[in-house]
């Protein structure tokens, strides 16, 4: 059989068919066949691979859900033990502990080559860290670790950092009213400090108090661990590649230092916080750039990219039985796009 006759699926979600589109599963083909090379290019000639195995981390619109890493254990066997995976990220988030098991799981054996044309955001960024490797299209993006929670009450999706924020911000607002307060009357008094300081901090706590008083201590620790959550899964997955001081520097900047949770963390910026990420070479960035239309288009693809043969041609009938576990759904955990924290 012909190279353009062949057929290829992904092996756990392949979408409403059995078979990827020609174009595409070509363009997959080159891309495996690339990321061999250039990845080749620049190991010792003892450590050589080939026919690195292809899986498909494509999410579409779709966040990482909850159970996906059932579907993910239930074929460890096929995960190569002697020569690590290409995992090809295409995901704007979800469930970040779903994420956490996946990376450990490919890591417990021979670990994964994280490839990102396009985005790898929130818990897709997290996933990505655990890779031996990290190669970023030119304009490929990871983000912040900031999770992100269902307020039921607002009907809209917020930051738990916002809430961990608030306090910070309210604790440098009364500093600054009891210095500015301080300042103000002992320029226009005269009086000793010892004098001024009860009406300065009596005024300081009265203006204080109200703001504070709306803050639920109870909701503000919750959103304090689902933060700690993240950054100790960072953590973890960064210490293989990094020192114990730099893994927590680089987790703790991704979960609380940037100001949105879109904000993009392009190739340079990544290097600027101290991760190592690999731009990739002009050919297989090619590739990326001919991926791109087709990630555009929204697709949800998992598992390993494999070729259709007598092994295989029953899919359809599995991805149809499986659906109801394997196609992403509406996560009730961590994670981004409809997740709701049950006191993580």
């Amino acid at each position: 059989m012909s190279q353009n006759q062949r057929k290829y699926t992904a092996d756990i979600y392949c979408g409403e068919k059995a078979e990827l589109d020609d174009e595409f599963a070509r363009l997959l083909c080159q891309l495996q066949e690339m990321s061999v090379r250039s990845l080749n290019a620049v190991l010792p000639s003892q450590l050589q691979f080939e026919n690195l195995p292809l899986w498909l981390f494509l999410f579409g619109e779709e966040p990482i859900s909850d159970g996906l890493q059932h579907e993910f254990l239930e074929r460890k066997s096929q995960i190569s033990s002697e020569q690590p995976a290409l995992l090809l990220i295409d995901s704007s988030g979800g469930d970040t502990r779903v994420a956490y098991q996946i990376a450990r799981l490919f890591n417990r054996r021979a670990g994964f080559i994280a490839l990102i044309p396009r985005y790898a955001k929130s818990a897709a960024t997290l996933l990505a860290l655990g890779a031996h490797q990290i190669y970023l299209g030119v304009d490929a993006e990871l983000g912040p670790l900031d999770v992100q929670i269902r307020d039921v009450d607002r009907e809209n999706v917020m930051s738990a950092l916002d809430e961990v924020h608030t306090l910070e911000r309210l604790n440098a607002a009364a500093l600054n009213v009891f210095y500015q307060t301080m300042l103000l009357l002992l320029g226009r008094t005269g009086k000793k400090i010892e004098t001024i300081l009860p009406p300065v901090l009596e005024y300081t706590a009265n203006f204080i108090r109200p703001l504070i008083e709306n803050i639920d201590a109870v909701h503000y620790t919750q959103m304090a661990r689902v933060l700690q959550v993240a950054e100790e899964y960072a953590i973890r997955l960064l210490s293989s590649k990094h020192t114990d001081e730099q893994s927590r520097k680089i987790a703790r900047r991704l979960v609380e230092q940037y100001p949105e949770h879109g904000f993009v963390i392009d190739s340079d910026e990544a290097e600027r916080i101290g991760l190592k990420v690999e731009k990739s070479p002009q050919e297989l960035d090619e590739i990326f750039n001919a991926l791109i239309p087709k990630l555009n288009e929204g697709l949800t693809l998992l598992g390993q990219f494999k070729e259709v043969n007598h092994e295989t041609q029953d899919l359809s009938t599995e991805s149809e039985i499986d659906s109801t576990n394997a196609e992403p759904r509406n996560s009730e955990r961590g994670g981004d796009g409809h997740p709701v924290v049950e006191g993580e």
